[in-house]
């Protein structure tokens, strides 16, 4: 889940994870080396910021290196502020109740909502396949508002901090 990482991301261990590697020389610096970086995702589905908000970059170098790209997913925090709006071409608003997705929307992007069990799912919204199991790269339904006409996406909170959101939005 995007909006909260409840579901996957362990914040107390992901950045230190990335420290070390790249303490290590884990990660090559592509940032001279475009053509590279095209190569890289060319043919594969790309998450756009796995464990940071991707509208840090310009959307002119995502543009860039998703040209030979399968496809992506990707989803935003920052959807409010204004030198953000470019990034709901490539992302999702990432919101957590209905009048957020309904503002979202009235600015031009579809949503990824996080939703207790009992809020109902709204004309406009689907479930997220990953409900029923099928997995993101798979599916590739959060990649921004290219599509206008695609409708946005709702998940069922889950994962260890499910009870607590349940709660704060009962």
């Amino acid at each position: 889940c995007p909006m909260h990482a409840e579901c996957y991301i362990e914040w107390g261990k992901a950045p230190a994870n990335v420290w070390k590697t790249f303490a290590r020389g884990g990660y090559m610096d592509l940032r001279r080396k475009p053509a590279l970086m095209r190569r890289i995702v060319m043919g594969r589905m790309v998450r756009l910021g796995a464990a940071g908000d991707p509208s840090m970059i310009p959307l002119q170098y995502w543009l860039r290196l998703l040209e030979t790209a399968e496809g992506w997913t990707g989803y935003t925090h920052q959807w409010r502020e204004s030198w953000a709006q470019p990034m709901r071409e490539l992302c999702m608003a990432s919101v957590e109740t209905a009048a957020d997705a309904d503002i979202a929307r009235a600015m031009g992007w579809r949503t990824f909502r996080v939703k207790t069990k009992a809020q109902p799912i709204a004309k406009h919204e689907i479930e997220c396949p990953a409900d029923k199991g099928r997995q993101c790269i798979a599916c590739g339904a959060c990649d921004g508002a290219l599509k206008p006409s695609a409708a946005s996406v709702v998940i069922v909170v889950h994962g260890p901090k499910a009870k607590a959101f349940e709660k704060a939005h009962a």
